[in-house]
């Protein structure tokens, strides 16, 4: 059967193939992850880390009242099947909640000012209106990564030696302006505008952590390799 009749039936069977794959030590990738993220507490401030539950497909959104020590919940988010192993939560395995949405954007609803960070829209593209729709955000900016950015994640979007490379390539990127010259020698950054009618605020994105001052942060998949900054007036 077209697994794109019955998605719910398609990430099921992504589940099994996670759980029974030999990727290795659930806790190595927890290590990992929390040397990423340099931090094992929450943030006061609202972040939700998408997951998918490894044996029904459901969704799975952690935040710090889940219960989740938050390296565990960043590991699951990011444990793509094949490649890392699903996460135990509270008894349970997760595993990237990418699988039903790349973006996530729609978890956002609410916020005034929201920004999509897409890293591998190059790879996957996608039509984000439904998503963004669902967020109702005034003002909402998609940013995607430029030629010399793609070029700097190389084939292997595993290899550790390029991460440094597209995270100066992010910053490059982000500092110029998105009308302006190319103060890096290169075209200015892709990004699609939706400007509403309320004020904006300086939006920065470092490796992936999005930090507006007012609405809500998401753990993007993978961006702990990309950043970016913006200002939306």
């Amino acid at each position: 059967r077209d697994a794109g009749s019955n998605p719910a039936e398609a990430w099921r069977r992504v589940g099994q193939i996670a759980l029974a794959a030999d990727t290795g030590p659930e806790q190595a990738h927890v290590a990992r992850m929390a040397a990423m993220v340099g931090t094992d507490q929450w943030p006061d401030r609202k972040l939700l880390i998408p997951t998918m539950h490894a044996e029904t497909g459901e969704p799975v959104v952690f935040d710090r009242s889940s219960g989740a020590p938050l390296p565990n919940a960043v590991a699951a988010s990011t444990a793509f099947p094949g490649i890392y192993p699903p996460i135990t939560i509270n008894g349970r395995r997760y595993m990237d909640g990418s699988l039903r949405s790349a973006t996530n954007a729609g978890l956002a609803a609410g916020a005034r000012t929201l920004v999509v960070v897409d890293p591998q829209a190059h790879l996957f593209p996608r039509d984000l209106h439904k998503e963004l729709m669902a967020a109702g955000a005034h003002t909402a900016v998609t940013i995607e990564p430029d030629a010399a950015s793609i070029r700097a994640f190389g084939p292997d979007l595993n290899d550790r030696t390029t991460w440094e490379p597209a995270y100066q390539a992010g910053l490059c990127q982000a500092a110029e302006p998105p009308s302006g010259s190319a103060s890096c020698g290169r075209p200015a950054p892709t990004s699609r505008t939706d400007r509403g009618p309320r004020p904006g605020v300086m939006l920065r994105l470092i490796g992936g952590l999005f930090d507006d001052h007012h609405g809500i942060q998401l753990w993007p998949f993978r961006t702990a390799r990309y950043a970016v900054r913006e200002c939306v007036r």
